[in-house]
């Protein structure tokens, strides 16, 4: 399953990939509309203060940027429609600084992911990871990779040493 609030991308998963594609912006709601950037590729993302997206970091990028509004879901009802199994095996998420906005309400009960790759995780999102039994594993510039607890007893990682460390801010 994919998911990608731009149109352009969300259009190009469905040609090239086979996987279910979801065209929302993650966030906490559903149904809810949002101001969405489309025109910076990758960076493209939720316009807000608490995003990459803002006036502080984008401002005069901004002024001309090709913005849509987008239709919000969370991932949780996403994977209801989907009819996702309990047990996940990978999570990639890059929304350009609403990681947490995505997961904060999360029912870590009724999903489980074996591992995620997390994009710029803030300090709240580690912790609350933490408390859900994420191990952090790997550290590789801006992304922090997570294991489940559960996965690590009896695989090779058994004596993978937890690695917690609060992700660098990015230096705009």
């Amino acid at each position: 399953m994919l998911i990608d609030a731009n149109p352009r991308f969300a259009e190009l998963l469905r040609e090239g990939r086979k996987s279910q594609v979801f065209e929302y912006a993650v966030t906490s709601s559903n149904g809810d509309n949002v101001r969405f950037r489309i025109d910076n590729g990758e960076l493209g993302g939720i316009l807000g203060d608490q995003f990459d997206n803002n006036q502080a970091i984008r401002g005069e990028q901004l002024q001309a940027a090709e913005i849509i509004n987008v239709k919000t879901r969370t991932l949780q009802s996403i994977l209801d429609e989907a009819s996702a199994p309990r047990l996940i095996d990978y999570l990639s998420l890059d929304i350009e600084g609403a990681e947490f906005e995505a997961l904060k309400d999360f029912d870590f009960c009724k999903y489980q992911f074996k591992c995620m790759t997390i994009e710029r995780p803030s300090l709240e999102l580690d912790l609350l990871l933490d408390e859900r039994g994420y191990i952090q594993v790997q550290h590789r510039l801006y992304d922090t990779f997570y294991i489940h607890k559960s996965e690590i007893a009896g695989s090779r990682l058994g004596n993978t040493s937890p690695q917690f460390l609060v992700t660098p801010s990015k230096d705009w």
